[in-house]
């Protein structure tokens, strides 16, 4: 938890350094910690969770669009070298995962 969020606005929460170690990958461990992230942020009252990765990072933002994020490219931050540049993500509120065999669909700001 962070009082200082990065990205979030008024009624966002904001899911921060989501990883899952290269020998771990491909099995659900990712989808899981968004689940919970979305599952934490609607028990706060957030209407929105966002999220940010750098542009280069494709498999990951597969994955974010896979469970319903949508880029928001207005909000992408732009940085100069050697920092990279960020995509911002965002997932409308209260996250209602996919039925099974579907296709992988407080006000303030808080981080989870």
């Amino acid at each position: 938890m962070s009082p200082r969020p990065a990205r979030a606005r008024e009624g966002e929460a904001e899911l921060r350094l989501l990883a899952v170690l290269p020998a771990a990958r491909k099995q659900g461990f990712g989808a899981a910690l968004l689940a919970e992230g979305a599952k934490i942020a609607t028990e706060w009252g957030a209407e929105r969770l966002v999220l940010d990765t750098a542009q280069h990072n494709l498999r990951s933002q597969r994955l974010y669009v896979r469970f319903g994020f949508e880029h928001r490219p207005e909000r992408d931050v732009h940085r100069e070298p050697p920092k990279v540049p960020l995509a911002v993500f965002t997932l409308d509120l209260p996250y209602r995962p996919a039925a099974p065999g579907a296709g992988t669909e407080s006000r303030d700001s808080a981080v989870v």
